[in-house]
């Protein structure tokens, strides 16, 4: 029968590793089976003012891998059978086994935990280059649709200005030739001519760059616009349903709307081969939806 071994942990002191039962048990790897504290001479050490008892003391192997020792605290002179040895050695073996599972539960589980503590740390480092790629993009969009009003401005005011002047003057001078230059007369309606087409192409450009009806009248009146001169120069046809009241959106996303629409626009005209396409905005529980849709091909599904 076991019995408290408090008062042994008590009185015991450091003991050199094999000078002991314990160590003994441990470097031999063998069952060793103590009868009693007081007249067994493998004891290093005998306290006379201790309960007699003896035990049994098992090595914890798992496989050839010792992971500890046990001690049985028994009365004096331990019962032992002719099988004794074999269970104790397998009971050694099953702790050992268990002992040694919960050493390696602990270092996975440590492992995983670190495994878990980079993984996040890393996925909060790419939010946070996400989020820095997302300001840094926008910022860089930002800056190309100022410089795209700024060339806009350019083109439309100071180009646009000097070509009507230069027309004016070729005009002016058509007028003060002789009715008998028919030659000139004809060089200078031609000019004017040439003048009047590149006043249109310059008119163009400054709209494609930044349409000023954007920033006058906002999206929907942009996309209208947009689409009516697309149906100008090609056999698409759009159907709008835009909300009747205004959209309130600020300045940037308006402007990521209109890009988008022309985007679109062109892959429709170069891909699909389409003859309609529908655009629609609405709102969706404080959602703004924006779909553009073609009767076209579409894009094949790969196999």
């Amino acid at each position: 029968m076991a019995i408290s071994a408090r008062n042994f942990w008590k009185k015991k002191k450091t003991v050199p590793f094999g000078d002991c039962l314990c160590g003994r048990a441990a470097s031999s790897g063998q069952l060793l089976v103590s009868e009693s504290c007081f007249t067994d001479s493998q004891h290093e050490r005998i306290f006379s003012d201790m309960k007699p008892h003896g035990h049994y003391i098992v090595p914890l192997k798992s496989f050839d891998n010792l992971v500890g020792v046990l001690f049985l605290y028994m009365d004096i002179h331990p019962s032992w059978y002719q099988h004794s040895q074999e269970v104790l050695l397998s009971i050694g073996g099953l702790i050992a086994n268990t002992i040694e599972r919960k050493q390696i539960d602990e270092e996975l589980d440590a492992h995983r935990n670190r495994l878990e503590g980079i993984v996040a740390s890393r996925t909060q480092d790419l939010v946070k280059s996400k989020e820095q790629y997302r300001k840094l993009s926008n910022q860089i969009q930002q800056v190309r649709e100022e410089e795209k009003s700024r060339i806009a401005r350019e083109v439309h005011g100071q180009l646009g200005q000097e070509l009507t002047v230069l027309k004016i003057d070729t005009v002016q001078l058509g007028k003060k030739l002789p009715a008998d230059q028919i030659d000139l007369k004809s060089k200078i309606e031609s000019m004017t001519q040439i003048i009047d087409e590149t006043i249109k192409s310059v008119q163009h450009i400054a709209t494609e760059l930044r349409p000023r009806i954007l920033d006058a009248f906002g999206i929907c009146e942009t996309v209208s616009w947009q689409a009516k001169e697309c149906q100008k120069r090609n056999s698409l046809q759009f159907d709008l349903n835009f909300p009747q009241n205004p959209v309130e959106i600020d300045k940037g996303l308006q402007t990521s709307l209109f890009r988008i629409f022309q985007e679109a626009v062109t892959n429709i005209l170069r891909h699909a081969s389409a003859n309609l396409v529908q655009v629609g905005m609405t709102y969706i529980k404080e959602n703004l939806i924006f779909v553009i849709e073609g009767n076209g091909v579409g894009i094949k599904k790969k196999i």
